[in-house]
């Protein structure tokens, strides 16, 4: 016979071990708001939680501002895009522990603050505009260097007289600007392990010239397998030639051409510059300095080009394509 008293579990009878790995799923301002004034096994329980946060909204950082105190040294993830309201006093020096940090704006203050005696254990590193003038290359080719970074994104690195010291764990670089002196004297000599690189080119011939005057500039550089790249209006076609002579193991091409694309003269690259291509993706914007082909004329210039197809993008259209064989 079923007994009348059926037994009831309570929450508070979970293990631990189960709410450690909920809890893990949850942002830490809702942890913190909904857990952690209920007791004090729930206010032990989070000071072993792994924190993160992503802040989108500029009343955010009020929301957060209590956890960023509270749980420092917990957090392992920290999004923080640029439109959100952040005091440029805001110490990031605190998150001793974080793995992955985001930072839509860095201050000059908070620039300093980016090292690897503060986050040893960083290895993913993105920041989206600086407002200083300082140069982003010193964070990865400074005489102190992270020990496990392998992706970042940066907004530009400078020429700089002083010498950099070579990193070797990064795997993924994207640059927003890249000029080509930057590439072939920073980025290909001090990155010998890059495998992805993304950025935006503007060349001009006389920059041509200086490269081409320096051997060493046109050394293969074998680790890099996937190159996304925009060529601006002012970038003259020789630089694309000269970018895929050193990348003889390329497999992965992504080209944006936002004002000018010489259809012709990338087809016979393809032919000829990158044997070991595997996947290639192609947009062109259309522009006033010149107006999108016929597709079908385009087609039979190249087989990377046999799935180019026409879009409408935004007021204008754009001619895209994206092949893998």
């Amino acid at each position: 016979m079923m007994s009348k008293y059926i037994s009831v579990s309570k929450i508070e009878q979970l293990p631990n071990e189960l709410f450690l790995d909920i809890f893990q799923y949850i942002n830490a301002y809702d942890l913190h708001r909904t857990w952690s004034k209920l007791n004090q096994r729930f206010k032990s329980i989070l000071r072993l939680v792994s924190m993160y946060a992503h802040l989108t909204e500029k009343n955010h950082y009020k929301n957060y501002k209590s956890c960023f105190r509270y749980y420092s040294s917990q957090f392992i993830y920290i999004r923080i895009e640029k439109n959100c309201d952040i005091p440029e006093t805001f110490d990031i020096s605190l998150f001793s522990n974080i793995r992955s940090l985001h930072l839509g704006v860095v201050t000059s203050q908070q620039y300093d603050q980016i090292t690897p005696e503060n986050m040893p254990y960083l290895t993913h590193l993105t920041v989206d505009d600086l407002q200083a003038q300082r140069n982003s290359a010193f964070l990865l080719f400074g005489s102190k260097q992270f020990t496990y970074v392998k992706t970042c994104q940066l907004p530009y690195f400078f020429s700089t007289n002083i010498q950099l010291q070579p990193y070797l764990t990064l795997r993924s670089l994207h640059l927003k600007f890249c000029s080509p002196g930057i590439f072939f004297e920073q980025v290909k000599v001090l990155l010998p392990n890059l495998v992805y690189f993304e950025s935006a080119f503007g060349v001009n011939s006389t920059f041509i010239d200086d490269i081409l005057g320096k051997r060493y500039a046109m050394i293969p550089y074998k680790a890099l397998r996937h190159l996304k790249i925009e060529l601006r209006r002012n970038t003259t076609s020789d630089f694309l030639s000269l970018l895929l002579t050193v990348l003889p193991e390329l497999h992965c091409l992504e080209l944006y051409f936002q004002y000018y694309c010489d259809y012709r003269y990338v087809a016979d690259l393809l032919q000829t510059k990158v044997p070991r291509l595997k996947q290639f993706s192609l947009i062109v914007d259309e522009s006033s300095y010149q107006s999108l082909p016929d597709i079908d004329v385009v087609k039979q210039m190249s087989s990377w080009f046999s799935q180019m197809k026409l879009e409408q993008y935004g007021d204008n259209k754009r001619m895209i394509c994206n092949v893998k064989k």
